[in-house]
């Protein structure tokens, strides 16, 4: 008889970029125990100590947000992916990656991060740089 052992993916998660991949397909998912889990995954290949003393949090309010019946408030969790060097990115739920390549491979992947794929420019030309106003500079409105 053939013995399986238990799949853990915590042994795989041992880059940046791996990690990255890895919470953005859970949070594709949009089921939130399935990012958490996934969370879970990426804290444990980090080490839990170290990233709850990362995270500026207490071990008992840090194991707490992995239990299956928690619902971790937006805070601890966006503490979570500071300490692990992680940013969330936001684009429209009906996004065109095939137009807007240029956006995502800015935009999709943690700093300091490499991309698993090449993303090739646009054949659209860069928008027009907008001059950013000043603090003190008036702001009036003509009739």
């Amino acid at each position: 008889m053939t013995k399986f052992s238990q799949f853990d993916a915590s042994e795989y998660l041992t880059d940046e970029k791996t990690i990255a991949e890895y919470i953005a397909t859970a949070a594709q998912d949009g089921d939130p125990r399935i990012l958490i889990s996934a969370l879970e995954d990426v804290v444990k290949a980090r080490g839990m100590a170290r990233v709850a003393e990362d995270a500026g949090l207490g071990r008992a309010s840090f194991y707490k947000v992995f239990r299956e019946s928690s619902k971790p408030q937006f805070d601890t969790v966006y503490k979570i992916f500071k300490a692990l060097n992680l940013r969330m990115v936001f684009v429209p739920e009906k996004f065109d990656e095939s137009e807007n390549t240029e956006v995502i491979a800015k935009t999709a992947v943690p700093k300091n991060a490499v991309t698993t794929k090449t993303v090739a420019a646009s054949n659209k030309p860069a928008a027009p740089k907008v001059p950013r106003r000043r603090k003190n500079e008036d702001r009036h409105v003509s009739a």
